[in-house]
């Protein structure tokens, strides 16, 4: 939901608002001034006259900063919904309340739930309990007590003693998740060394970074089968335990997503590649060519394209446009570049018989 600026204002004079953005941002950046002028990786800005990633998406070199951990392009979408005039500590604060009240957690902070905003928050800040990158030790607890000590109020229903939640799946925010996966990849391919194929030896390499969406899906399905709250987590797990290790492998392999990335990537092309040879081999007539398998199903996939991303755009209003592109990059690349792969492979697979079998001849 949006609100109007004045109500924004209005929400801050709450002690329970201004306590829960203190819990957020006690693992998202400190609680010293400092915290205002952070840039995720440890650097600082100094200008506070405009976000220093203005609309600039992480793909193309843009980072979270400030006390909240702004994406660029999260900021430039609230400067056109409140008219934020720049990203000083105030303006920062009245952005974090309309986070909240995006992800329809604002009144449940107001009202003391602090439980029931926190699971709404996850997916907006990943470091809260429970959440895809939140660290072990960071409890539901010790975020109620961090609350608390900064003059939150706790509503009645959730004063009655009750056991730690396990943690549930939550939206994994791609661009936030990608560093630690590629700090963590070497030891991910340890363990899992199919995903060379998907993302290559080297975390800094251009095809690990081009596979956003790809790591999203891997780190989920290693948290969920390793029953960990994040992915460091998962790695310290699966170290430990040869048996969680290896069901963590088998969960990656036979994801539906990861397992044809891994054909595409593996030796399915080149089977498909050699029933097609072996089809073009024995055509009699010029229509037989037209008919060929791989040519029809290339045809028919390519307006799949379109089709999809006409369909994502539908959804700009209601996700940033940068996730909106990495998605739609994801699925483009990975469509054109199954197709490209298929046929580049096949022409230098024909090309290379044709010199094999010329070379022989001439022996």
């Amino acid at each position: 939901m949006s609100l109007s600026l004045e109500s924004l204002r209005a929400a801050l004079d709450s002690p329970n608002v201004a306590a829960m953005l203190r819990v957020i941002r006690e693992h998202e950046s400190g609680q010293g001034a400092d915290a205002y002028t952070i840039i995720n990786g440890g650097s600082h800005f100094s200008d506070f006259s405009r976000h220093p990633f203005d609309n600039i998406p992480t793909t193309k070199g843009g980072k979270a900063s400030g006390a909240y951990q702004f994406l660029g392009t999260t900021w430039a979408r609230l400067c056109e919904l409140y008219g934020f005039a720049d990203f000083a500590p105030a303006t920062q604060d009245l952005g974090a309340v309309a986070l909240l009240a995006g992800r329809g957690a604002l009144q449940d902070v107001v009202d003391g739930r602090f439980e029931e905003a926190c699971i709404k928050l996850r997916p907006e800040w990943t470091s809260l309990p429970g959440a895809a990158e939140a660290s072990a030790a960071w409890t539901m607890d010790k975020a109620r007590a961090c609350y608390i000590n900064y003059g939150g109020q706790i509503h009645n229903d959730e004063l009655i003693e009750r056991p730690e939640p396990a943690p549930v799946p939550v939206e994994i925010q791609p661009e936030k998740s990608m560093p630690i996966f590629a700090a963590l990849l070497p030891s991910i391919l340890g363990f899992i060394p199919e995903l060379i194929k998907i993302f290559g030896s080297d975390a800094k390499s251009e095809v690990a970074k081009r596979n956003v969406a790809a790591a999203g899906v891997v780190t989920d399905a290693i948290v969920k089968a390793t029953g960990s709250v994040n992915l460091q987590a998962a790695v310290e797990a699966m170290t430990a335990d040869p048996a969680v290790a290896k069901a963590a492998r088998a969960a990656v392999v036979e994801e539906p997503t990861i397992s044809v990335l891994l054909e595409i990537s593996g030796a399915g092309i080149d089977k498909a590649r050699a029933a097609n040879t072996a089809f073009v081999a024995g055509a009699q007539h010029w229509w037989q060519l037209v008919l060929n398998p791989v040519l029809l199903v290339t045809v028919l996939t390519l307006p799949l394209i379109y089709i999809i991303v006409w369909y994502l755009v539908q959804y700009m209003s209601k996700v940033s446009s940068d996730v909106i592109a990495q998605t739609i990059g994801t699925i483009v690349g990975l469509v054109l570049g199954g197709i490209m792969g298929f046929w580049t492979g096949q022409t230098y697979t024909q090309s290379n018989k044709r010199t094999t079998d010329n070379q022989g001849v001439q022996a």
